[in-house]
């Protein structure tokens, strides 16, 4: 099977992932065994539910999930390290992939006790900085700015943090792709022309980041929570709303009443609430404020620089 690294993990694909790193060109070094991941394909739907039902979750326990979607694909996540994965007849097979890199990974990085956040994040001084906010708030388009600035990318989408040393979380790299609005490319010098589309029924394209990508976890530094405002501030959140805000952009909140999860999720959201790292940034929804964006970010991460990550 084709063999793959994401999020510090080596993954064996019965499924191409283009998407991905080949494991034979990271450069990171080799990865432990006891970190592998298969991805099986499944000829038979295993949700057990009929095709017209629209649940997405088929069920949750404790390091077996099951989630699908009618018409396309059903993806069984295990022990944080097995994703089955039936796809029905006829499924577009880029759809396939992107709920595969998406919510099924999301599951399986947060059976392996990692705290997943629906984020983008990039590199600025060897430090992450990671961007969450609603859909549509600009996690992607604020990634993509700070990339043609020249600060590495470390994750689109999907930011999982590893809290294997609580005195230091880290995130570990994705894969080398934003999901982006033409509109954007082009105005950060990108022919959008040339951007392949994630999928027809899409918006955004998908823009690759190669040779601006990291190979290694970086420290988790700031976590900017974007809010609409013409006043372009970069502020500390008061503690109770940086745990609102954290839990409400973690990717896998549904599941964690059926799994049983809450308890332990809430103690590593409140890990980083407790700190002075979670900042409003707040923004004028237009690209012609980019630039003063990006610069209050670079502001805050050089200004915090010499402080304890």
């Amino acid at each position: 099977m084709p063999g793959y690294t994401v999020y510090g993990l080596t993954i064996a694909s019965e499924i191409e992932l283009p998407e991905l790193v080949s494991a034979s060109q990271d450069a990171g070094g080799s990865v432990a065994e006891s970190l592998a991941v298969s991805i099986v394909v499944d000829p038979n739907d295993f949700s057990g539910r009929p095709a017209s039902d629209a649940e997405t979750i088929a069920w949750a326990r404790p390091d077996d999930v099951c989630v699908r979607y009618p018409g396309l694909a059903s993806y069984r996540v295990t022990s944080g390290r097995t994703i089955r994965v039936f796809v029905a007849e006829g499924a577009d097979a880029s759809l396939v992939r992107l709920f595969l890199l998406g919510p099924a990974l999301a599951i399986l990085l947060h059976q392996r006790k990692w705290l997943v956040l629906h984020a983008s994040a990039v590199s600025i001084n060897g430090r992450a900085a990671v961007f969450v906010g609603n859909k549509g708030y600009g996690k992607s388009t604020l990634a993509a700015a700070l990339l043609a600035r020249g600060h590495p990318l470390i994750a689109d989408d999907l930011a999982p943090i590893d809290f294997s040393d609580p005195s230091r979380p880290v995130i570990h790299p994705g894969f080398p792709q934003l999901k982006i609005a033409p509109a954007t490319a082009e105005r950060l010098g990108h022919q959008s022309d040339s951007l392949s589309l994630l999928h027809s029924s899409l918006k955004k394209k998908a823009l690759r980041a190669q040779g601006e990508f990291v190979s290694s976890p970086t420290p988790l530094f700031r976590i900017f929570v974007l809010a609409k405002g013409d006043d372009g501030v970069c502020q500390p959140l008061p503690p109770q709303q940086r745990f609102i805000e954290l839990v409400r952009h973690s990717y896998v909140a549904p599941l964690l009443q059926s799994t049983g999860e809450a308890a332990a999720h809430f103690s590593q959201v409140a890990v980083l609430a407790a700190s002075a790292n979670v900042m409003e940034l707040r923004r004028r929804w237009d690209l012609d404020d980019l630039p003063r964006t990006v610069g209050l970010v670079e502001e805050e991460m050089a200004k915090a620089a010499s402080t304890p990550s």
